[in-house]
Formats: C-alpha cells, structure tokens, sequence
C-alpha cells in the first residue's frame, strides 16, 4: 500500500492499494511533485521482508489520481540465485524519464517515459 500524509500531519492519504501479497515499494517523487513513481514487488513466498519478483513501474499523482503501470514485469533470473532486494527508481532532473533497476544479473537497468511511453532495457540482463 502506498500512502501519503500531508507536510502538517494529519490521516495518511491512501495512493495505490494493490492488495495481496503485493507491495508498493521505493517511492520517489518527480522533481516537480507531480507524480509518485514507485516499484510493486509480490512477496509471496518470500520467507524475508523482500521479495524476489518485481511486478513493474507505477505512477500516481499526490491527490491519488491517474495511477498508471508503466513497465512490464521485470523478474529476477532464477538460476543465478535469489536477489534480497530491488534497487530505488530515480528521475531524470527534468522529470520526463525515469531510471530503475541496477544493471546487474538479476535487474536490468531500464528506463521509461514518465507518461509510460519508450520502455527500454540499457542493459541486457
């Protein structure tokens, strides 16, 4: 679940409730505050606090409006071990790209237009 509280206190605003053994992870506001983009991960199965599939890229804006997927599930290759963690997603200074994933075996550097559009994979694994 992905919630917000306003910068004076307050309830905590609920963003994206995806449900399940889902979570929403690594939340990372675009420069101009826009939008919240963050990582869903399915824990299910995970015998820690991380799991080891990312399910994809999400966007929502601060109000709980136009939440949209933006990436294609992106899973860890199994035969070379499980991978404890995902790495955070960071935006282009402009913010009209975002950056995910740490280039590693395991997740592919990726990057993907703030509005979805233009996925692309840097790196090959």
């Amino acid at each position: 679940m992905l919630k917000v509280v306003g910068a004076r206190g307050g309830r905590p605003r609920v963003l994206a409730a995806p449900g399940g053994d889902i979570w929403c992870v690594y939340p990372a506001w675009s420069p101009d505050g826009h939008l919240i983009a963050f990582a869903e991960e399915d824990i299910s199965g995970s015998d820690n606090l991380a799991g080891d599939r990312f399910i994809g890229l999400s966007v929502v804006h601060p109000n709980g409006s136009g939440l949209a997927s933006l990436s294609a599930p992106i899973q860890s290759n199994e035969s070379i071990g499980y991978r404890p963690y995902l790495p955070p997603f960071s935006w282009s200074p402009d913010g009209r790209i975002i950056l995910g994933g740490d280039g590693a075996e395991t997740y592919p550097l990726i990057i993907v237009n703030a509005d979805g559009s233009h996925q692309q994979r840097i790196t090959q694994r």
